[in-house]
């Protein structure tokens, strides 16, 4: 069975549309926001398809890379001077060497400030860490409760415990991991919308 996803392509192309403009210097809100929706939509569309491979483990770290997309543009829009960060960004350079009112840009300081406007960010975030960095969590995610052998727990998304049957994760793990790569996509195209106004 397909899985039905949220369609995410036509606001991505109605923010990109927005920034078009002749200024020079808009031109570089234009490409960062542009790699920004190539990026962001790449990501969605493997974590659609991992979904649909029934391969849980990889969509999750997607949403975390989808989280890192969002500090991205939310550094974007607190930087005072635009130019030293889009200097930053075109070089490929970590912005974790620029600061803000004298705090680095590190993915702990963007995640408490995100947190402030978007409750919950920081726990899909550090959920995310706990797939993607070697853990013990991914390890031993499955368990057998009691004495019997068929009957698997896995421990699975934010320490939710998902009963598996026939050898196969429930539907509703599926549907709490999208849930939140849909919150992530929300706060994305917040973000996105005003990083178009600037």
């Amino acid at each position: 069975m397909v899985m039905e996803f949220k369609k995410i392509g036509y606001w991505f192309c109605d923010i990109v549309k927005e920034t078009f403009t002749d200024d020079l210097e808009k031109n570089r809100y234009t490409s960062f926001i542009m790699g920004i929706v190539l990026s962001s939509h790449h990501i969605y569309d493997g974590f659609t398809l991992l979904c649909n491979a029934k391969n849980v483990i990889c969509a999750i770290q997607l949403i975390r890379a989808q989280v890192d997309i969002c500090l991205l543009v939310y550094a974007c829009i607190i930087m005072k001077n635009k130019q030293t960060f889009f200097d930053y960004y075109d070089r490929g350079m970590s912005i974790n060497k620029l600061k803000f009112e004298g705090n680095p840009l590190t993915a702990n300081f963007l995640l408490s400030k995100l947190e402030e406007k978007y409750h919950g960010i920081t726990s899909i975030y550090k959920e995310g860490c706990q797939w993607i960095h070697p853990t013990n969590k991914r390890d031993k995610s499955i368990c057998i409760q009691g004495d019997d052998r068929d009957n698997l727990l896995h421990v699975g998304y934010k320490g939710k415990g998902y009963k598996i049957k026939d050898m196969k994760l429930p539907e509703e793990v599926y549907t709490d991991v999208c849930n939140d790569m849909y919150y992530v996509n929300d706060i994305l195209k917040e973000l996105l919308c005003e990083v178009a106004k600037l």
